[in-house]
């Protein structure tokens, strides 16, 4: 059985075989994918915000001892009102991260869900639909050419069970002071410090709304010191591979999507008696939007920027 498998697919097909659930046996991560300098479609690695942007000029270990680390926080931090107000300089460590994540700050922990529909959502919201396209002959626009979304589906039983991914428990309190020998330690096949955080094991004593709407868990993903800088499902299946494991079903599907295929059909060529809806619309008509997965400015940054007129 290969470790990892893609599946070229339709929304609708993908949401009818993976039906929002409460088993949460299965995680989904979904990237709208872009171009590069050259102006050639291509698929985006799972890599984190902070290697992103600051590659090999810090590392997330000294990030998080310099300026997130309890005492550092609160010293240059403390008196900031918003931190104050939302008692930030209160949260453990790992809490802290994952909150400050929310609001924009790079940290290496990479956004998963356990809802596939709320994966599309995110795919879908950088995108920017011309208001005016061109359709082909079934209907469809065809304004994006080859560009396509995916939808990563990662099994958690195998990731832990089989590849032996550590499990983060927020409560660690020498979390910082591990982070550069003891997670590298673990899991150095790659120069890759990784673990696993589900939402069960985030603390409740202070408020994450946005984590609860999106219902969303996290895997830890450093790939600093890896020689080839790959994203995390390539390092992955390297690891499998290096581990020797045996499977009976892929660990990763990923799901491409035309981006021309999730736009509803023009009328003229839809179904006259099943109504043709488009993806925008399905979501929206599932309570997946800006307005009920966030509780702050964000849910209306993203609905003002992605629901579209489908006509």
């Amino acid at each position: 059985m290969n470790f990892k498998v893609e599946i070229e697919t339709t929304w609708e097909d993908f949401v009818s075989q993976n039906p929002p659930t409460t088993n949460n046996q299965f995680i989904f991560r979904g990237q709208l994918n872009g171009y590069n300098y050259k102006g050639e479609f291509e698929r985006w690695p799972l890599m984190s915000s902070f290697n992103r942007e600051y590659k090999r000029i810090l590392s997330f270990g000294r990030f998080i001892s310099q300026r997130v680390e309890n005492n550092n926080f609160k010293r240059i931090y403390g008196k900031y009102n918003w931190v104050k107000e939302k008692r930030i300089v209160e949260m453990g460590l790992v809490e802290r991260l994952l909150f400050l994540q929310h609001y924009g700050v790079s940290t290496c922990f990479l956004d998963f869900t356990y809802n596939p529909l709320i994966a599309l959502y995110f795919a879908l919201a950088p995108m920017k639909v011309p208001d005016i396209g061109s359709h082909e002959l079934n209907g469809y626009r065809n304004d994006f050419g080859n560009a396509y979304l995916s939808i990563y589906k990662i099994n958690c039983d195998i990731l832990v069970n089989d590849i032996c991914i550590k499990e983060i428990n927020t409560s660690q309190e020498n979390f910082n002071f591990e982070y550069d020998s003891y997670w590298n330690f673990c899991y150095a096949v790659a120069g890759a410090n990784i673990g696993l955080l589900h939402k069960k094991d985030i603390l409740n004593n202070f408020e994450n709304r946005n984590l609860n709407a999106q219902n969303g868990c996290f895997i830890l993903y450093d790939n600093i010191n890896s020689s080839g800088f790959i994203g995390l499902e390539k390092y992955l299946e390297e690891l499998a591979i290096e581990k020797e494991v045996c499977i009976t079903e892929p660990c990763i599907t990923i799901y491409n999507i035309t981006w021309d295929s999730i736009l509803a059909r023009s009328r003229s060529k839809s179904n006259e008696t099943i109504k043709d809806e488009g993806l925008f619309t399905y979501l929206k008509n599932n309570n997946i939007s800006g307005e009920t997965l966030f509780t702050d400015h964000q849910g209306l940054k993203y609905d003002l920027d992605f629901f579209y007129e489908e006509r």
